[in-house]
């Protein structure tokens, strides 16, 4: 295909502007497509060169802080385009819908190539989004340490998606205030606007309390480099209490419903077909996404006994795994692609195994049950503006108390496949908490126990069954 990607700034402004301005992404193929998308890099108007579509050579500045920011951009840009050219190249054909999931795939995915970022701010202090941006390129180069553990790339890209948060979080201040957001501010309102600022455009608590640990942790790190001088910030960010009816419905697909996933006929070679079968290969395995995307035939081993086994690093907390394969299907859908699974991005499959779940539950009415949940912050963003073009009508359906419902089909992500593993395996009766651990890579049990999806009336009915001999075999054999 005759692609090309380029950047681009839409704004004209004055040469010598010290504006922010977001930077666009175009990718173009031969006349057919001609897509004009948003990223979330932005650039002070006078160092951006739309004839080259980058910073501008040889730019230049005296504030060191400023010149580590546009060195780390540069190779983020650069990162990017090439990360979309080798999924973009990969693919047969792609849609809008496809490139915004790439894009945000990519950037979660980054490694950035700068050799200069350095924290010793020169005349100036450098701001928290910019001290992040750096402090992520240590812990890339081995130079920033936990326990004196590199970090994983899980939590690298955590702290990625944290950087572009509180970029957001820092624009909005300004805005708000007409002045920057500066580090004193946290011994006054400052920690108080953070949550403000997320609780206004729409996250959920579990995602507040997840980004205020990472804020927490940035002060203290900021302390630690020198970054503060002699300002010390007393206080942290409280986290918020999680009540039940705060947080989305967790649910899992039962072995029925997984072996009819299985028996599903889907074109081979297929898009879906390939986004059914890594889905599958979560749900045997127990694994997060960004282990069961990659698996390889060096994954797939022999016990000294002669069992199969899957033995993979996982890559958020670089813990060794070996997972025995109890489902025959899993060697199948493996076999089909001759060990060699395919990747595919974890946004496309969220949408993609959502349509075949919805076509599925046509003859598999388990997955057409509706379910009270908490919208998430896309979904209520989508409902308000269709309240505002449709006289206030709701866009989900309600209960008679206003509670959302879903379907379950519309409930199930990547990470179903690993908490429908977990609970499985424990409704079998047949595996210690321990045993499925080992699987799963859990180190904790309060942690593991979240993964476990089923009310008290089901463990009951189980035990029942238990005790009465009766077996439960046909989910992993």
């Amino acid at each position: 295909m005759a692609l090309k990607i380029s950047y681009k700034v839409r704004k004209k402004l004055a040469p010598r502007s010290e504006e922010e301005v977001g930077i666009s992404l175009r990718i173009t193929e031969s006349n057919r497509i001609d897509y004009l998308l948003t990223t979330p890099f932005v650039i002070p108007y006078r160092f951006w060169d739309n004839k080259i579509g980058g910073v501008k050579d040889g730019a230049t500045t005296k504030d060191r802080a400023v010149f580590d920011r546009l060195t780390l951009l540069n190779s983020r840009l650069n990162t990017l385009k090439k990360a979309l050219y080798e999924e973009l190249f990969r693919m047969e054909s792609f849609t809008r819908d496809d490139v915004k999931s790439l894009i945000a795939e990519c950037i979660n995915n980054i490694t950035a190539q700068s050799e200069g970022v350095i924290l010793e701010d020169e005349g100036g202090v450098i701001t928290l989004p910019d001290y992040v941006d750096a402090l992520i390129v240590r812990m890339k180069k081995g130079m920033k340490r936990i326990g004196g553990e590199a970090y994983t790339k899980g939590t690298i890209k955590a702290w990625n998606s944290f950087t572009k948060l509180i970029r957001e979080f820092y624009a909005d201040f300004k805005e708000r205030n007409n002045r920057d957001f500066q580090w004193e501010d946290f011994n006054a309102d400052g920690f108080p606007e953070f949550l403000g600022y997320m609780e206004r455009t729409g996250y959920l608590p579990a995602s507040i309390n997840k980004y205020v640990k990472d804020l927490n942790a940035a002060v203290v790190a900021a302390g630690e480099d020198g970054i503060l001088g002699d300002l010390i910030i007393r206080k942290r960010c409280p986290r918020k209490t999680l009540r039940r009816d705060e947080q989305p419905i967790k649910v899992y697909l039962t072995d029925d419903e997984l072996q009819a996933l299985y028996d599903m006929p889907l074109k081979e070679g297929s898009e879906k077909c390939k986004v059914r079968d890594i889905f599958l290969c979560g749900a045997y395995t127990g694994q997060r996404i960004s282990d069961y995307n990659n698996l390889s035939p060096q994954n797939f081993k022999k016990s000294p006994k002669g069992y199969d086994l899957v033995i993979l690093t996982q890559e958020k907390t670089n813990t060794t795994v070996v997972i025995p394969v109890l489902n025959h299907n899993l060697l199948t859908i493996a076999h089909k692609y001759q060990f060699k699974l395919p990747r595919v991005v974890e946004q496309i499959l969220n949408r993609y195994i959502k349509e075949i779940l919805k076509k599925l539950s046509e003859t598999v009415p388990s997955l057409a049950e509706k379910y009270p949940t908490v919208l998430t912050m896309k979904e209520r963003h989508a409902e308000e503006q269709y309240m505002k073009e449709h006289n206030g009508e709701y866009l989900f359906e309600r209960t008679e108390d206003g509670i959302p419902l879903r379907p379950k089909y519309d409930l199930i992500t990547s990470h179903t496949a690993r908490r429908s593993c977990i609970t499985n395996l424990y409704l079998q009766g047949r595996f210690t908490n321990e045993q499925i651990m080992s699987i799963s890579g859990h180190k904790d049990e309060k942690t593991f126990k979240a993964y476990i999806v089923c009310s008290g009336i089901v463990v009951a009915e189980r035990i029942m069954e238990i005790n009465a001999g009766k077996s439960n075999a046909n989910l992993f054999m």
